[in-house]
């Protein structure tokens, strides 16, 4: 069972995010989204507003964001001044509470919280640092010996088309060289069967690629 966030955790989570974007230079046009409130780039905070009226993959019981300006480019393209600095302590500070995410569109994510349970055969590295503050596969963030499967998997759901339930936190979770990483399926669908079609030709290559500990997680419904 996932111990959720209390609200008091979500706020400091939020103040964490925002402080980490301006040791960088990163907090212009930053929204970050949580307890029905929007932390602002600057710091100020807008009451009674949440993620979910602003963008349709947002998640209102944990944290969102929407971001332009040098942010979106540091999650969505390799800018190797920054992007390798930021993406895994990014990644990392969500892990410290719990949290995955995963882009909605271009300009916003959503978080979502690490199931423990939905890995039995890995338990004891959950409790190791490497595990429990895993690197999310987005883009050009993944390693570049994997990156053909990453792009063959995205067209493959592509020509698939919009197809099944509507799903989010779905994916390969694996070991490749001593690291931790996920692979969520990055087409432009939402519908599980989208990916779900040539997840098993997928799950071959990453194993031949030497992929170790994989797991295939199912997600859930939206």
């Amino acid at each position: 069972m996932v111990k959720k966030l209390t609200t008091k955790q979500k706020e400091n989570l939020a103040n964490e995010i925002l402080s980490l974007l301006k040791d960088y230079n990163l907090n212009e046009d930053i929204m970050i989204y949580f307890n029905n409130k929007c932390l602002q780039g600057d710091g100020t905070i807008i009451e009674n507003v949440k993620g979910s009226d602003k963008f349709e993959y947002a998640t209102d019981d944990t944290l969102s964001m929407t971001f332009d300006g040098d942010f979106y480019d540091v999650i969505n393209y390799n800018l190797p001044s920054l992007h390798n600095k930021i993406y895994p302590l990014f990644a990392k500070l969500l892990g410290n509470y719990g949290l995955f995410y995963e882009l909605g569109h271009k300009w916003n994510l959503f978080t979502y919280y690490i199931e423990p349970d939905a890995y039995p055969d890995v338990q004891e590295e959950i409790a190791g640092e490497s595990f429990k503050n895993p690197i999310c596969i987005k883009n050009e963030c993944c390693p570049y010996e994997l990156e053909p499967i990453r792009v063959e998997w995205e067209r493959r759901q592509t020509e698939h088309g919009e197809d099944g339930t509507c799903v989010i936190g779905a994916g390969f979770r694996f070991k490749f060289k001593n690291l931790y990483y996920r692979m969520p399926p990055q087409g432009p669908y939402q519908g599980c069967c989208s990916w779900e079609a040539s997840k098993d030709i997928i799950q071959e290559k990453l194993i031949a690629a030497g992929c170790k500990e994989l797991i295939y997680e199912d997600g859930r419904m939206d």
